[in-house]
């Protein structure tokens, strides 16, 4: 065999262990880029799932933080409701001490009319029984007065005239001069008349 066909045959048998090398290491090239294609394809759904994880948290995390504006917004809306009832009742309780006072001023002076127009009644009657002259009646009315049993005195009379008559006295003062009269006839004593 010359040279020639050993260097052949060397070349030949190298070519052929190269063929027989080359599919193994295609495959495990296959294997590893196929390998590394599913650890991408695995890395990419995992990203997927984290990324749909803290969308759903930040979702959860904006509806509590708009729940919690609501909230806070209602709180303070009831805060001013709360604040204008606190105001309304404070001036309802105002106009009601006012009404209070309005009608205890009312009672008062329905109470003083009532004892004055008593008063006026019973000055007329004493008019009529002194023009009777039926004078012990009168000075008995007198003394019932003065001694507070009335639940109402002739010093309420009133000082104006009752008519428009420029001549006729006013009601005091002719209560007065009953009085005087009735004291110089004796009828009544000075701690009668008050």
């Amino acid at each position: 065999m010359s040279q020639r066909d050993s260097g052949g045959i060397q070349h030949q048998a190298e070519h052929t262990r190269s063929r027989r090398r080359s599919p193994p290491v295609m495959g495990y090239l296959l294997i590893l880029f196929a390998a590394a294609f599913l650890l991408l394809l695995l890395a990419y759904f995992q990203q997927q799932r984290v990324n749909s994880e803290t969308t759903d948290a930040l979702k959860q995390s904006a509806s509590a933080v708009q729940s919690i504006q609501n909230l806070i917004d209602e709180n303070s809306e009831l805060r001013e409701r709360v604040e204008e009832l606190e105001r309304q009742s404070r001036d309802l309780t105002e106009q009601c001490e006012n009404y209070q006072d309005l009608f205890r001023t009312a009672d008062a002076k329905a109470a003083q009319l009532s004892e004055d127009v008593e008063a006026h009644r019973q000055f007329f009657r004493l008019d009529r029984l002194y023009r009777a002259q039926r004078f012990s009646e009168a000075a008995e009315l007198i003394r019932q007065q003065a001694n507070g049993g009335a639940g109402w005195s002739f010093s309420s009379l009133s000082d104006q005239p009752i008519s428009t008559d420029s001549n006729e006295t006013t009601p005091q003062a002719r209560y007065q001069q009953i009085c005087r009269q009735l004291l110089e006839w004796n009828y009544l004593k000075a701690e009668d008349v008050s």
